[in-house]
């Protein structure tokens, strides 16, 4: 499963907005990772902190982790992590109208490491 986190999303920030950057990440990453759109979870954080003023405040990246182990096996040049990195970095940088910095990292999950146990129904 892949799991997408966008962290430092700004204060305030509309949840229509982030309701169709959500739609989009999930048809991007199901899409290129060739994976029922149901199986994507996104998570949103809010920045807590009020926007950098002073250098010492740091900066206002917007991170985006995806987090899955289905690239298990697959060396830095293959075709789906970079095509589903450049499309989360697009969508998250375009939600925001370019106004911050966006990083996109892949953090790789061992298959055999991780569990799951389905809700009940």
């Amino acid at each position: 499963m892949p799991f997408v986190n966008v962290l430092g999303i700004p204060a305030g920030t509309p949840q229509p907005d982030l309701m169709e950057m959500r739609r989009e990440i999930v048809r991007a990453v199901s899409y290129f990772m060739t994976t029922r759109k149901d199986w994507v979870r996104v998570n949103t954080f809010e920045d807590l902190l009020p926007e950098p003023v002073i250098e010492d405040d740091g900066s206002s990246l917007i991170c985006v982790r995806l987090d899955t182990g289905m690239f298990e096996g697959q060396d830095k040049d293959a075709m789906a992590p970079n095509l589903v990195t450049a499309a989360l970095l697009e969508i998250v940088w375009n939600a925001f109208g370019g106004r911050y910095e966006v990083e996109v990292c892949v953090d790789q999950l061992h298959p055999d490491w991780g569990k799951t146990r389905a809700a009940k129904r």
